[in-house]
């Protein structure tokens, strides 16, 4: 009888327990649109972002990594990774900010060469191709935050470089050719600089398309002069790069990371080998 007393407590514990273990789950849509909630749908392939405990949850690529690096670690005594099979571009130098006018291939590693040679798009893993595509689908919804500009003037300068901020909200729209069109609306800190700014992705397997413009126009990305290079593509990172034609030497490389539930998007302007400027866009909800 007294175990029978104690039952109800217990349930209300145990009730309060499955409570403070609930966890903020991320899931995509049929339409492709991302929520977040603590009840995802029955189907949906959800994953767990965040506890209510405050603990994150190592997720995706840091999840695996971690797992792989703790494995080595134990069985080779490598703490490094270096060992593991496990992909080290994505961990280069490029974890530190390019500075003004560094070299190309200094900042990313070697992985992008100062050349005219042109571009053409590599074939992508069925993986890849994956990987590519959720990260273009959670960045293709609505955005805001705001856009660094730095522009490199010169090293002897009595101030190389300038420095301009700006407020934007991004929308994207996919139509049904799979392409990803993303609008931004730049507005600067005095209110009067105000443009307009478009994105156009496309991805298969075939690699990557991409063009941008300050005009908005019907885009045939089937041609070859929007060809990018990717050579960092995971779930929660992409680096490509393209060269420009012309008298000079110029490339321009861009990166786009998710960090949990935001966005942050680069862009590296390159000319003669040398970073002459950049964009630095801080994007959340």
């Amino acid at each position: 009888m007294a175990i029978l007393r104690m039952l109800p407590t217990f349930l209300v514990l145990l009730g309060v327990v499955a409570i403070a273990n609930a966890g903020i789950f991320e899931w995509v849509d049929e339409q492709g649109n991302v929520h977040f909630g603590d009840r995802p749908p029955a189907g949906a392939k959800a994953e767990l972002v965040s506890t209510d405990s405050g603990t994150p949850e190592q997720t995706g690529t840091d999840a695996r990594e971690g797992a792989a690096q703790a494995t080595g670690e134990a069985e080779t005594g490598v703490t490094d990774g270096t060992d593991l099979g496990v992909p080290q571009q994505s961990s280069n130098s490029t974890n530190q900010e390019p500075e003004c006018f560094t070299p190309i291939e200094e900042a990313w590693g070697g992985s992008i060469a100062d050349t005219r040679e042109p571009l053409s798009r590599q074939e992508l893993t069925a993986d890849e191709v994956g990987q590519l595509q959720a990260i273009l689908r959670r960045f293709g919804q609505r955005w805001h935050g705001e856009v660094t500009e730095t522009t490199c003037i010169r090293p002897d300068a009595a101030e190389p470089t300038k420095t301009d901020r700006y407020r934007t909200t991004l929308s994207g729209d996919w139509d049904p050719r799979e392409v990803l069109t993303v609008a931004a609306d730049l507005v600067g800190r005095d209110n009067r600089r105000v443009f307009r700014e478009f994105f156009w992705f496309l991805s298969s397997k075939e690699g990557l398309r991409f063009r941008n413009a300050r005009t908005e126009s019907t885009t045939n990305l089937d041609r070859p002069r929007f060809d990018v290079q990717t050579f960092v593509v995971e779930r929660d990172l992409l680096r490509f790069f393209r060269r420009i034609g012309g008298r000079q030497r110029r490339t321009e490389v861009f990166e786009l990371r998710r960090v949990g539930r935001d966005f942050r998007f680069r862009e590296y302007f390159y000319v003669q080998g040398l970073l002459s400027g950049k964009r630095d866009w801080e994007l959340g909800r």
